[in-house]
């Protein structure tokens, strides 16, 4: 697993949306959500449920 990985996801729970997660991070909105998928992917579950244009975490908040 790569850090990138868990940086994007504290970031994105952070700023609450992958557009100041991006900003915060320094690299593209596009870029973030592919570091999203993927650590999911690694994973094999969800972090975040997909509503429209928005992501919400799944559970309670743990950070």
């Amino acid at each position: 697993m790569k850090l990138s990985y868990l940086n994007a996801f504290r970031a994105v729970v952070e700023c609450q949306t992958v557009t100041a997660a991006a900003e915060l991070l320094n690299i593209s909105q596009p870029a973030v959500s592919r570091l999203l998928s993927s650590l999911e992917e690694q994973l094999k579950f969800k972090l975040f449920i997909r509503q429209r244009n928005r992501l919400v975490m799944r559970g309670k908040p743990f950070i």
